[in-house]
């Protein structure tokens, strides 16, 4: 089986992935500080609102990259899509496409499925829609009130998201073959070299 080239998007994707991992690793450090009220940058709900703010780049880096994985959807490189920026909508507009675009975590041996949660497709624009409203100042009538986050529940938002990327497939439209892809702290790995047969990995 001839394996199609997609190292230049799939160079991308990685770029993408080493984005999202610090945006978490940000969040959860201003997390950890407010929970301990060690933030030090004005009031301790400026911690959790910059945190949140991370995980709703990370949620539209997500659906970036998972377009720019999927360039070979005829789509996809329409300059109407290729405008879009709402996360939910390039989400939506993909699975119309590609039922399987979504990352899909795996484990590299043992041939067994994750025994942890992370953050489904469905979860990923729930996520979205979550931050955005808490990123807003609100009425006027609540110009007053004290602004109070539930840092645990941001905390496990991020942790899914983590779970989701840290070894994952992306199953390509062809049906035949797919990417592996590691996040880890040391760098993001994703090449030519783990094109393969989605049939080879036992996934979620």
């Amino acid at each position: 089986m001839k394996i199609p080239r997609r190292n230049e998007p799939m160079k991308h994707y990685c770029n993408l992935m080493r984005e999202i991992r610090d945006r978490v690793n940000i969040c959860q450090e201003a997390l950890k500080a407010v929970h301990s009220e060690a933030w030090e940058y004005g009031e301790t709900y400026f911690g959790a609102e910059f945190a949140l703010i991370q995980l709703r780049m990370s949620c539209e880096a997500l659906a970036h990259a998972c377009a720019i994985a999927h360039g070979e959807i005829q789509e996809v490189n329409r300059n109407r899509f290729r405008e879009q920026y709402d996360a939910t909508k390039i989400i939506n507009k993909l699975l119309r496409w590609h039922s399987q675009f979504y990352p899909e975590p795996t484990r590299i041996s043992g041939n067994l499925p994750v025994d942890y949660k992370y953050l489904s497709r469905q979860e990923l624009n729930r996520l979205y829609g979550y931050c955005g409203k808490l990123l807003h100042r609100g009425r006027v009538s609540e110009a007053v009130d004290i602004r109070e986050y539930k840092i645990g529940e941001i905390m496990n938002w991020s942790n899914l998201l983590i779970n989701l990327l840290k070894v994952h497939i992306i199953n390509f439209s062809d049906g035949r073959t797919a990417c592996l892809v590691q996040v880890t702290p040391e760098g993001v790995t994703a090449d030519e070299g783990f094109i393969i047969s989605p049939s080879d990995w036992k996934t979620v």
